[in-house]
């Protein structure tokens, strides 16, 4: 009878250690699961914050692309104007050397006109 009284003790404490032992398991299990779902809030709250900035980064990336092409076009306008600044510029220049022609033939008619008078 004593040792059938102790396998129960035994069996009662090992019994008793295994409720124990499932009680810790479940914290531990509880514990897991609240830093899971905290872990989860930050990896939604990041992915939040990353969408967003890849939303500003698309909307730099359109603002630069349009100002390139404001640039490129005022570039192509910048050298229109500079040519037809050398076309102007050698028309002023053609312009003043048949004014200077006009001149000395004006003086020479003059010259002529003085000594035939």
């Amino acid at each position: 009878m004593q040792a059938l009284q102790t396998k129960l003790d035994a069996l009662t404490n090992q019994n008793s250690d295994c409720k124990q032992h499932i009680e810790v398991l479940k914290e531990s299990l509880s514990a897991k699961e609240q830093r899971s779902t905290t872990l989860q809030t930050e990896v939604d709250a990041l992915r939040v914050r990353l969408e967003e900035k890849e939303s500003f980064l698309s909307m730099k990336t359109k603002q630069l692309q349009d100002l390139t092409e404001e640039k490129d076009t005022l570039a192509g306008e910048i050298r229109d104007m500079k040519d037809m600044l050398d076309v102007k510029e050698r028309k002023v220049n053609i312009l003043q050397k048949k004014v200077c022609v006009c001149v000395h033939v004006t003086s020479w008619s003059l010259i002529v006109l003085i000594t035939t008078n």
